[in-house]
């Protein structure tokens, strides 16, 4: 016999469908290797004949039933298409981490080794600094990056 089993958390929400041999082996296996694991306040359990009718009605519960942890047979949904510029802008979001001068530096391929020419970038509204301190300044990595790329025009006259 093969056992067909529903994994629910408290609110009887489903949280995951398998098919096992042993669904209580599997559900000791689960115990190491699934985060969500601690999250399973009841089980239960469907035996079928043969493994090809078990995994039939594993791919059919999946599908309809949507639990909260299964990949597999969940169909993925089409992919939004974006214009480029959306993505692009939504990658330096994601890449709006703080960097110190000499990341700044390497980025605009300066081989100055102080932090003179990233404060000036800054000064003149170039780059965006962040002050973490008194003595402590970083830089957004998406403006400098949008300053690489040319997305920034770098202006020839010193600011006064």
């Amino acid at each position: 016999m093969i056992n067909l089993y529903r994994h629910f958390d408290e609110a009887g929400s489903l949280l995951y469908v398998g098919i096992s041999l042993s669904a209580v082996n599997r559900l000791s296996r689960h115990s190491h290797g699934s985060r969500w694991f601690s999250e399973i306040a009841r089980v239960e359990i469907e035996k079928f004949g043969t493994r090809e009718a078990a995994h039939e009605a594993e791919t059919e519960a999946i599908r309809r039933e949507r639990p909260k942890y299964n990949v597999h047979h969940v169909k993925k949904p089409e992919p939004v298409k974006q214009n480029i510029e959306n993505t692009e802008q939504t990658k330096l979001r994601q890449r709006d981490r703080l960097i110190n001068f000499r990341d700044v530096n390497a980025l605009i391929g300066s081989k100055c080794k102080t932090g003179h020419m990233a404060l000036a970038l800054a000064r003149r509204g170039i780059i965006q600094a962040v002050r973490i301190n008194e003595r402590l300044i970083r830089y957004k990595e998406s403006s400098v990056i949008e300053l690489v790329s040319g997305r920034v025009e770098l202006m020839n006259k010193k600011s006064r």
